[in-house]
């Protein structure tokens, strides 16, 4: 990691297990991100979720996938991912629109944009047999051209035939599909799918939460606030 001066003084996210830090490539004088993921070579061994993390990433090559560029394991047990480097996430991105335009929605044209990038770049993943697992604006970055990319898979993995057994507590709780939230541990892309619709929501409500449950981190919670949005079945 000689070639990239890295700035620890302030983390620009933290990811699946891990801190993301802004740093300096100093052969191409470009910016770059570099999550790190420390882990005890001697008791705990290679992280396994790190590890699938580069392999889905060296799976993909799309316009709206934040990109690889290296990755590098330490002796010193530190995994090195270093991908392309945004200056804002969407997450950030909602927040200043939403004050710049006084709460109200950002102009249609743009939520289209960012929705149409969103489902390309999902679209790729999905056609190359990876679901994302955690979708939400704080993992979809923003570039200076207001062009989209789905990043932080830190918690994909491999879409199999037949569907496997997974956690059911992978995404964030305002974006899990109901089904997980009923405990429901086999499941496909469709998954994704429910969760890029909220980010749709969020975009279109100025960054205001679709399902927003009254509990943080209950899964009873969120699952009554989206029955309260949707409706009861009967």
């Amino acid at each position: 990691m000689q070639r990239y001066a890295i700035d620890k003084t302030c983390p620009i996210g933290r990811g699946s297990f891990g801190q993301v830090f802004r740093a300096m490539d100093r052969q191409t004088i470009q910016y770059v991100a570099v999550k790190q993921i420390v882990f005890d070579p001697l008791k705990d061994g290679v992280p396994g979720l790190g590890m699938r993390e580069i392999s889905n990433l060296k799976a993909l090559s799309h316009k709206r996938v934040a990109r690889l560029i290296e990755a590098e394991i330490s002796d010193e047990g530190i995994i090195h991912i270093v991908m392309e480097y945004a200056d804002m996430n969407l997450q950030w991105f909602l927040g200043i629109t939403a004050r710049n335009h006084g709460g109200s929605a950002m102009p249609e044209p743009l939520i289209q944009r960012l929705s149409r990038h969103l489902f390309k770049g999902l679209a790729h993943l999905h056609a190359n047999g990876i679901i994302h697992r955690d979708l939400k604006p704080a993992n979809i970055l923003i570039d200076e051209k207001q062009s989209l990319k789905i990043a932080d898979f830190g918690l994909s993995r491999i879409h199999s035939v037949p569907c496997l057994p997974a956690s059911f507590e992978a995404s964030t709780l305002p974006y899990r599909p109901p089904e997980i939230l009923l405990g429901e541990v086999v499941y496909s892309g469709s998954y994704d799918i429910w969760s890029a619709g909220c980010i749709v929501a969020e975009i279109v409500r100025a960054g205001e939460l679709l399902f927003r449950g009254t509990q943080p981190f209950k899964s009873a919670s969120q699952l009554e606030s989206d029955s309260y949005v949707l409706g009861y079945a009967r």
